[in-house]
């Protein structure tokens, strides 16, 4: 069985339902934030339908998208996660675990963060240093050729 995932998505704004969601009397269905936009038109946004007392609330349709989840496609690079249908594309901003590509020209390596340092300490040579603490001091020798620095900010 294959899924149309479209037919998950609003059909104004083309991003994925989330609850709330709303539908005309023939059903056609519109996310919260069109439902709002839409009212003031007083027709369907597909079937031009007279909505007589707004969009209402699919019920239906709103517990079908909250147990729709997925695995993330960063799954072959560690991920474990199962996404809700519609924070999918949320979850690929963030994801920890989203591949890496080495910057060595010709280099063809593919993988996650630590296996990406795993791969320029091993493969290139290239030193890493990770795990450096904003209070402490640190001193950093660049070399020629590729130098790379990524400070993150942790809030624990």
């Amino acid at each position: 069985m294959t899924l149309d995932e479209d037919m998950l998505d609003c059909g104004v704004c083309f991003l994925p339902l989330k609850p709330p969601i709303f539908q005309c009397d023939a059903g056609h269905v519109v996310c919260s934030s069109y439902r709002y936009k839409l009212a003031t038109f007083g027709r369907c946004h597909v079937c031009s339908t007279a909505i007589t007392g707004g969009y209402r609330r699919c019920h239906a349709l709103e517990q079908l998208v909250e147990s729709i989840r997925g695995s993330c496609p960063n799954a072959t690079y560690g991920c474990a996660a199962r996404v809700l249908y519609y924070d999918l594309h949320a979850h690929l901003l963030d994801c920890p675990h989203a591949p890496c590509h080495c910057p060595r020209e010709a280099c063809g390596f593919v993988g996650s963060t630590s296996a990406l340092l795993d791969h320029f300490v091993g493969t290139h040579k290239w030193p890493c240093i990770t795990g450096v603490r904003n209070s402490e001091n640190r001193a950093i020798h660049l070399h020629d050729g590729f130098n790379f620095m990524a400070v993150v900010h942790d809030t624990r």
